[in-house]
Protein backbone atom coordinates (compact mmCIF):
# COMPACT_ATOMS: atom_id res chain seq x y z
CA UNK A 1 0.00 0.00 0.00
CA UNK A 2 1.02 3.29 -0.81
CA UNK A 3 1.74 6.46 1.20
CA UNK A 4 -1.24 8.73 1.33
CA UNK A 5 1.20 11.94 1.81
CA UNK A 6 2.93 10.46 -1.92
CA UNK A 7 0.25 10.59 -3.67
CA UNK A 8 1.14 10.72 -7.97
CA UNK A 9 -1.71 13.40 -8.26
CA UNK A 10 -0.63 15.38 -5.60
CA UNK A 11 3.01 15.72 -6.04
CA UNK A 12 1.86 16.29 -10.38
CA UNK A 13 -0.31 19.12 -9.38
CA UNK A 14 2.41 20.55 -6.63
CA UNK A 15 5.12 20.81 -9.25
CA UNK A 16 2.89 22.50 -11.80
CA UNK A 17 1.76 25.08 -9.10
CA UNK A 18 5.35 25.93 -7.50
CA UNK A 19 5.91 26.49 -12.04
CA UNK A 20 3.03 29.00 -11.87
CA UNK A 21 3.88 30.32 -9.02
CA UNK A 22 6.75 31.76 -10.33
CA UNK A 23 4.67 33.04 -13.04
CA UNK A 24 2.75 34.81 -10.74
CA UNK A 25 6.00 36.05 -8.26
CA UNK A 26 7.01 37.59 -12.27
CA UNK A 27 3.89 39.52 -12.39
CA UNK A 28 3.22 40.42 -9.33
CA UNK A 29 6.67 41.85 -8.42
CA UNK A 30 7.64 43.36 -11.84
CA UNK A 31 10.65 40.75 -11.82
CA UNK A 32 12.82 39.78 -14.86
CA UNK A 33 11.57 36.93 -17.10
CA UNK A 34 14.64 34.70 -17.75
CA UNK A 35 15.62 35.45 -13.75
CA UNK A 36 12.43 33.85 -12.17
CA UNK A 37 12.47 30.88 -14.27
CA UNK A 38 16.26 30.87 -13.36
CA UNK A 39 15.18 30.80 -10.00
CA UNK A 40 12.28 28.49 -10.19
CA UNK A 41 14.45 25.92 -11.74
CA UNK A 42 16.79 26.02 -9.25
CA UNK A 43 14.27 25.89 -6.35
CA UNK A 44 12.24 23.20 -7.95
CA UNK A 45 15.39 20.76 -8.82
CA UNK A 46 17.08 21.12 -5.34
CA UNK A 47 13.44 21.16 -3.37
CA UNK A 48 10.86 19.22 -5.36
CA UNK A 49 12.55 16.56 -8.15
CA UNK A 50 14.56 14.61 -5.29
CA UNK A 51 11.65 14.30 -3.21
CA UNK A 52 8.86 13.11 -5.05
CA UNK A 53 8.52 8.73 -6.05
CA UNK A 54 9.39 7.61 -9.75
CA UNK A 55 6.18 7.25 -11.12
CA UNK A 56 5.81 11.28 -10.24
CA UNK A 57 9.11 11.93 -11.99
CA UNK A 58 7.71 10.05 -14.90
CA UNK A 59 4.55 11.89 -15.15
CA UNK A 60 5.70 15.14 -14.67
CA UNK A 61 8.10 14.54 -17.73
CA UNK A 62 4.64 13.32 -20.02
CA UNK A 63 2.54 16.54 -18.85
CA UNK A 64 5.69 18.83 -19.36
CA UNK A 65 6.22 17.22 -22.77
CA UNK A 66 2.96 17.27 -23.80
CA UNK A 67 2.33 20.99 -23.09
CA UNK A 68 5.40 21.96 -24.39
CA UNK A 69 4.25 20.16 -27.49
CA UNK A 70 0.57 21.76 -27.77
CA UNK A 71 2.10 25.42 -27.49
CA UNK A 72 4.72 24.81 -29.62
CA UNK A 73 2.27 23.80 -32.26
CA UNK A 74 -0.08 26.48 -31.81
CA UNK A 75 3.33 29.11 -32.00
CA UNK A 76 3.63 27.73 -35.46
CA UNK A 77 0.46 27.46 -36.41
CA UNK A 78 0.33 30.98 -35.42
CA UNK A 79 3.29 31.87 -37.50
CA UNK A 80 2.26 30.31 -40.38
CA UNK A 81 -1.08 31.77 -40.57
CA UNK A 82 0.60 35.14 -40.01
CA UNK A 83 3.13 34.06 -42.84
CA UNK A 84 -0.02 33.53 -45.52
CA UNK A 85 -1.29 37.26 -44.70
CA UNK A 86 -2.06 38.30 -48.05
CA UNK A 87 -2.65 41.95 -46.55
CA UNK A 88 0.98 42.26 -45.31
CA UNK A 89 2.43 40.87 -48.07
CA UNK A 90 0.99 43.93 -50.13
CA UNK A 91 2.15 46.38 -47.58
CA UNK A 92 5.52 45.14 -48.59
CA UNK A 93 5.90 44.98 -52.07
CA UNK A 94 4.46 48.71 -51.75
CA UNK A 95 7.70 49.84 -50.49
Amino acid sequence: MTNPRHSTDHEVALIVHMAYLSYILYELFSLGAILTVFFCDIVMSHCTWHNVIESSRVTTKHVFATLSFIVEIFIFLYVGMDALDIEKWQIVSQR
